[in-house]
């Protein structure tokens, strides 16, 4: 097993033997596919120091370290358009020094930053120095994008509101640090990544923890295979079509070759699909292998949203941090369809449209609510950070069916459901006395909108709990 730190103790009564103490250490692995952790740090200005442990995993031309706030400036274990370390400064220019990180080995990497000229160190040695200078950005760890994320693991990140001298770097890089250190006062953030388990790493020394999406944390392993990636479709808005490949790359993540069978599978908004066998006891899957597992195309025309899980079931599985992918797809744009189930139940109306469902809730008997849910499953996404009063006595509503369309009655109101497709046209409670329409269903995707035949003596007042324009016309 490779472990980053072990310390050796000698342990004598009449004689002398060796002791390995092993602690184990995690790190935090990043695949690439859009991970980063929230820091909503600010900038520190110069004079600065960075030190940070990098395992990188994959070459991309492209990936950052750290973010700043407008997404561009920052520190990179593969500057723009190449693989070599840089900074950049957004909007002035990027800088590249002349040292590319391995693949598959830890590497101590340090920069500081007098104000003037920012030096890189090697695993506490003196590499090259630039003549230019950035706040340090403390905005994101990695960038949440495909195309500039990390494809790496991290350990012992910190940073310091100081200078650190050559000898101080020497001494402890690759090892984490105490106050014992000679500038522990001057230390401002230090990550240590040994939560194991968790979307939070805690900042050992501040208060600035982080939130991670998509990362894991990662222990040096014999034994592990996990899910790194979604390879198709692609995790970005696209229109599906009716026969989609479902492509998912797995990985030997520990340092064995694995040598029996073990499956890897999908469920798809929440429902299990389908599971493939790696035949690894034919065929060894070895240690650090990647392999892309095709599984049968389906049909992704269907809804706006799809919710993908991916497992691996290894048995003995060392760890399990990596063994599922969650991947959420949302095409650009789709319209609801026909409607194929129509139920009312007391104060609601629930509307299915192929893998889709509508719910009209009526809180009084002039005010309702039209709720989508794409992939059929109702939840509430702003959770509690939204305060909404329901409180409200329940009503009874009437409907009947009227061939193209089905009318669901208030004593104020008419709201008529057009069948084929979904549409809905709102009616004083004469019936007769338009107050809006649709003409085109809902459509929903990357945004959601609802489309209402527009009047001349009419305007739209008002944004719900938004701030905004007043008249939306």
């Amino acid at each position: 097993m490779n472990l980053k730190y072990a310390k050796i103790a000698f342990i004598g009564i009449c004689l002398f033997s060796n002791v390995l103490l092993i602690q184990a250490q995690y790190s935090l692995d990043f695949n690439g596919d859009e991970d980063y952790v929230v820091l909503n740090g600010a900038d520190v200005p110069p004079p600065w120091s960075m030190e940070v442990m990098v395992n990188k995993s994959e070459t991309d031309n492209y990936q950052h370290l750290l973010t700043g706030p407008n997404g561009i400036s920052g520190i990179r274990i593969e500057q723009w358009w190449g693989t070599k370390v840089g900074f950049t400064e957004g909007g002035v220019a990027d800088w590249t020094y002349n040292y590319i990180l391995p693949m598959g080995e830890w590497v101590h990497l340090a920069l500081t930053n007098s104000g003037s000229v920012t030096k890189l160190y090697v695993n506490g040695n003196y590499h090259s120095s630039i003549s230019a200078s950035i706040n340090l950005p403390r905005k994101w760890i990695s960038k949440g994008a495909e195309d500039a994320s990390m494809k790496a693991k991290i350990d012992e990140l910190r940073w310091w509101d100081v200078v650190l001298e050559d000898n101080v770097i020497l001494q402890y890089a690759n090892q984490p640090v105490g106050n014992d250190h000679p500038n522990y006062a001057n230390l401002l953030n230090y990550y240590k990544f040994d939560e194991g388990s968790g979307n939070t790493c805690y900042d050992s020394k501040g208060t600035l923890n982080g939130t991670i999406y998509g990362a894991v944390y990662y222990i040096d392993t014999d034994h592990d295979a996990g899910v790194s990636k979604l390879v198709a479709p692609e995790n970005t808005p696209d229109n599906y079509s009716w026969s989609e490949p479902i492509i998912a790359r797995v990985k030997n993540f520990g340092y064995e070759d694995i040598t029996e069978d073990f499956m890897v599978a999908y469920s798809l908004d929440g429902l299990f699909q389908e599971s493939v066998t790696i035949p690894a006891a034919t065929t060894p899957f070895l240690s650090n292998q990647p392999m892309d597992i095709e599984f049968t195309p389906i049909n992704m025309n269907t809804s706006g949203s799809y919710d993908f899980q991916f497992f691996t079931s290894l048995p003995n599985d060392e760890n399990m941090n990596n063994d599922t992918l969650t991947k959420t797809l949302v095409s650009n744009s789709n319209v609801v369809g026909n409607i194929s189930n129509f139920e009312v139940d007391t104060n609601t109306v629930e509307i299915t449209c192929g893998n889709s469902k509508v719910r009209v809730i009526f809180y009084k008997d002039d005010m309702f609510r039209i709720w989508l849910a794409p992939n059929g499953n109702f939840y509430n996404p702003a959770g509690d950070y939204i305060v909404v009063s329901y409180d409200f006595p329940l009503i009874e509503i009437n409907w009947s069916d009227e061939g193209d369309h089905y009318l669901v009655t208030t004593n104020m109101l008419n709201l008529r459901v057009n069948k084929n497709p979904l549409r809905f046209s709102l009616y004083e409670s004469d019936n007769e006395t338009l107050i809006w329409s649709e003409f085109q269903g809902l459509d929903y995707g990357t945004r959601t909108f609802q489309y209402l035949e527009p009047h001349e003596d009419e305007y739209f007042y008002g944004g719900g709990m938004q701030n905004g324009y007043f008249s939306h016309k």
